[in-house]
C-alpha cells in the first residue's frame, strides 16, 4: 500500500484496508528510512481511511491538502502508489466522475494493486483524493481504467476529529472504527 505524510511529526494518511490485519506496520519514506508504525485511527468502510503514526528523528514534508469540493470532472490529475512493487510511480489521468452519492471520485488514472492509500493529485500539486480501489469485474488485478479516491474533504473531517480526540486523550492502542467521520456534528 501506499500513504502521504499530512504532518511532519509523523502522521500519515493511507487507506485502512491496507492496514487490515497487519500485525506489523513497516513505513519505508521516499528516501528510503524504515520506521514502524502505528495506527492510530481508522474509519468505517465507507471512507476507508487510517491514520498512522511513525517517529522521524526529523520534521517531515507533510504534503499539501486541497479542496474536493472544487474538483471538475475533466480535470487532470496524478496517482502515486507502488503498483506492484515499484516504488514511487506515478500515472496520469483525468477525474471521469464525481459520485456524490457513495462519495467517490472516479479516475482513469492506473490505480493498481499497491497504490491503495496514495495521493491523487491535482495539477498544485494538492490532494484531492485517496486513492481506494478499481473496477474489475474479471478480478484479474489488472486496471482498465475506473478507479476510485475518496475525496480529500472527507479525510480533512476524519484528521480534524481525530487530532480532538488526541488532544482529549480518547485515542487508544487499539483503535475502533469511526463509523461515520464524513458526518456533520
Amino acid at each position: 500500500g501506499t500513504g502521504c505524510i499530512i504532518d511532519q511529526r509523523g502522521v500519515i494518511l493511507t487507506s485502512s484496508h491496507v492496514t487490515e490485519n497487519a500485525e506489523n506496520i513497516n513505513i519505508i519514506l521516499h528516501n528510503g528510512k524504515k520506521y514502524k508504525g502505528k495506527i492510530i485511527a481508522i474509519t468505517g468502510e465507507n471512507n476507508d481511511l487510517a491514520l498512522i503514526k511513525i517517529n522521524p528523528d526529523v520534521s517531515l514534508q507533510a504534503i499539501r491538502m486541497g479542496d474536493s469540493a472544487k474538483i471538475k470532472v475533466g480535470q487532470k490529475v496524478l496517482a502515486i502508489g507502488n503498483p506492484f512493487g515499484f516504488n514511487e510511480t506515478l500515472t496520469t489521468g483525468i477525474v471521469s466522475r464525481i459520485d456524490y452519492e457513495r462519495n467517490k471520485i472516479q479516475t482513469d488514472a492506473a490505480i493498481n494493486p499497491g497504490c491503495s492509500g496514495g495521493p491523487l493529485i491535482n495539477t498544485s500539486g494538492e490532494v484531492i483524493g485517496i486513492s481506494q480501489s478499481i473496477y474489475n469485474p474479471d478480478n484479474n488485478k489488472s486496471n482498465i481504467g475506473i478507479g476510485f479516491a475518496v475525496p480529500v474533504n472527507a479525510a480533512k473531517k476524519f484528521i480534524i476529529r481525530v487530532k480532538k480526540d488526541i488532544d482529549n486523550h480518547i485515542v487508544s492502542d487499539n483503535p475502533t472504527p469511526i463509523i461515520d467521520a464524513s458526518r456533520t456534528n
